[in-house]
């Protein structure tokens, strides 16, 4: 229902930047205030297919007010991601089942289940699955401001 009265308002460009910058704060305020209880369970959440691998979003970016990615991957025989830096991220890996050869600022890893790497922002990485098994690795970002998760 509307009562037929239409209103223009005007505003200075430097008011508009500004109402814009409060919305933005606003909206992460919102998020790093999140208080929901996340439930995902065996098999469930976000699949993506990515250099051989499948990395299952369990809890991404939204679900954490942007303070980190949880990501289950399972990596194929043979696949691993190109050698890549993370420029605000931490970047910590898990490896739960499998081998997987990780290399980090030029140092060779043989890591087996149980293997935790962590990787500060601005070390160049990668690993790759060198066997015939598939290898299941968690996955953490923090804090996740990338796009994919």
């Amino acid at each position: 229902m509307t009562c037929g009265l239409e209103v223009k308002l005007t505003f200075p460009n430097r008011h508009i930047k500004c109402l814009n910058l409060i919305v933005k704060i606003r909206k992460v305020l919102n998020n790093m205030n999140n208080n929901k209880v996340k439930i995902v369970e065996p098999n469930k959440g976000k699949h993506m297919a990515v250099a051989g691998q499948i990395n299952t979003i369990v809890a991404s970016k939204e679900d954490t007010g942007g303070t980190y990615s949880f990501i289950e991957c399972k990596v194929f025989p043979g696949a691993g991601p190109v050698p890549h830096i993370q420029t605000r991220e931490h970047e910590a890996f898990y490896l739960v089942e499998g081998q997987l050869t990780f290399t980090v600022d030029k140092e060779r890893i043989q890591a087996k289940a149980g293997t935790f790497i962590n990787v500060p922002p601005n070390i160049l990485h990668t690993f790759k699955n060198e066997t015939d098994e598939i290898a299941k690795l968690i996955t953490i970002l923090s804090p996740h401001v990338c796009s994919f998760a």
